[in-house]
């Protein structure tokens, strides 16, 4: 009991930072932000914080505070619609210690409970799918801009904003591109934290890239993938990476970057009605027009995928979730 009089000590600012999060005053006057967080310690102040052990030390002397262990791993974290985690990369760290990829629950503050498609291998695992589009040959492709991809075979993609996720959600961007064309078979991997690219992903607005990228790490490819596709685009390339996107709010679709040098694309789809081009780190522009139909950039077998992924959650925000569960939990 006396340790636990001053663990809810050490806590009063981040139990009244829980309640704002899960409640709509509090979002209106951000206080789950991080800007709103120096609110809360105003509310709640280090005085009033020392000011409540020294009456838990008066009542329950102990010799020192007790710390709370690492939370433990949660095995049904994200996997249903009553106990959802926060993100995949909040899964993947306190969820299950073997889960796949695959469909999971996350809440997100403004929209609620939704169903996202996680990866839980590639490069550390954690990342979220939010831009899915494969093209098969000849095929005319709609572009849905209405929703989250929640697998691997859906044409779809949301803006994150949109999606209801803000910068402090999102760390890391992670492109994947596949093409079959003729006897050819590549792909493009390559994660940023660039702050170019993550306001676009945001935002949908190609107008954020700039001239350089600002970081950039080629990944290995994908143990499915290996010995079937070759890579295309290395490091050593990517120095000369210009950015040409000029539309206003189309996001990764269209032709948002590209190495002209190389004649290296990434384009979902660009505006030629006539002749639209599906490329993957390749440059499909026949000036000249087609011997025949299979030569058409439209003939093209490309699939582009965007991931997006955050900072997990810290152990003492871990920690509240659990004494939160157990609490609404009636057993």
């Amino acid at each position: 009991m006396n340790n636990f009089c001053l663990v809810c000590c050490d806590h009063l600012q981040l139990n009244f930072k829980e309640v704002a999060n899960n409640n709509e005053i509090g979002q209106k006057f951000s206080l789950h932000k991080d800007l709103g967080f120096s609110n809360i310690k105003f509310i709640v102040t280090d005085k009033e914080i020392n000011e409540c052990r020294n009456a838990c030390k008066n009542q329950y002397p102990v010799e020192m505070p007790l710390i709370l262990p690492t939370p433990p791993r949660d095995p049904t974290l994200g996997t249903s619609l009553v106990n959802p985690g926060v993100s995949c990369n909040d899964i993947k760290k306190w969820g299950s210690e073997n889960a796949k990829s695959g469909v999971y629950w996350i809440e997100v503050s403004s929209k609620g409970i939704i169903a996202v498609y996680c990866d839980m291998e590639t490069d550390g695992g954690g990342w979220t799918l939010f831009y899915n589009y494969r093209h098969l040959p000849g095929q005319d492709m709609i572009l849905n801009s209405s929703k989250m991809p929640s697998n691997l075979e859906e044409n779809s993609h949301m803006h994150l904003t949109n999606a209801g996720f803000t910068n402090q959600d999102v760390k890391e961007l992670r492109f994947l591109c596949t093409e079959r064309y003729g006897q050819q078979r590549i792909y493009w991997h390559f994660k940023t934290s660039s702050e170019d690219f993550i306001l676009t992903a945001l935002t949908g607005e190609q107008q954020y890239l700039g001239s350089t990228i600002s970081s950039h790490t080629e990944l290995p490819i994908p143990s499915k993938l290996i010995g079937k596709y070759k890579r295309r685009v290395y490091d050593t390339m990517m120095e000369e990476l210009n950015y040409y996107g000029t539309s206003t709010n189309s996001g990764f679709t269209g032709s948002p970057f590209g190495l002209p040098k190389y004649k290296a694309y990434w384009t979902v789809i660009d505006s030629s009605v006539k002749y639209p081009r599906y490329e993957c780190a390749t440059s499909h522009n026949y000036v000249g027009g087609y011997s025949s139909k299979e030569n058409s950039p439209n003939m093209v077998n490309s699939h582009h995928m965007i991931w997006f992924r955050g900072d997990p959650p810290n152990e003492d925000r871990v920690k509240i979730r659990l004494i939160s569960r157990i609490r609404s939990d009636p057993s």
